[in-house]
């Protein structure tokens, strides 16, 4: 395929290059579609060929009780169920607000886990 085949391009061949709408169309057009994830995978197969990927440190993963078993945690945890406010509880304990939406999701999710169990 030559250039002089494409009607209408507005390419123009001089020091300066003229991209119009329709050029920029046919240039991704003729680019693979490659979603970001599989560009993303493709490029730690890669990175794990020249063993330069590792991946995840082993054991850097917080166990869910370990984390909710942390004293500030705890204090937390109790507080949400007495249904205080996330910025409230933020200000006693000294824990972040996204720590506590974090709290909140696990601690709240194994109690409802126990009382499914119990009954």
């Amino acid at each position: 395929m030559s250039l002089k085949s494409l009607p209408n391009l507005s390419i123009v061949r001089t020091d300066k290059v003229n991209i119009t709408p329709r050029s920029i169309r046919l240039l991704t057009s003729l680019l693979p579609d490659l979603s970001i994830k599989e560009r993303q995978i493709e490029g730690i197969k890669i990175a794990k060929l020249k063993r330069v990927y590792k991946g995840r440190v082993e054991g850097s993963k917080e166990d869910v009780l370990k984390f909710l078993g942390k004293e500030q945690n705890k204090k937390a945890l109790e507080y949400l169920k007495k249904g205080c406010k996330a910025i409230e509880i933020s200000k006693i304990t000294g824990v972040d607000i996204k720590t506590i939406t974090k709290i909140k999701k696990l601690g709240l999710k194994r109690i409802k886990y126990r009382l499914l169990r119990y009954y």
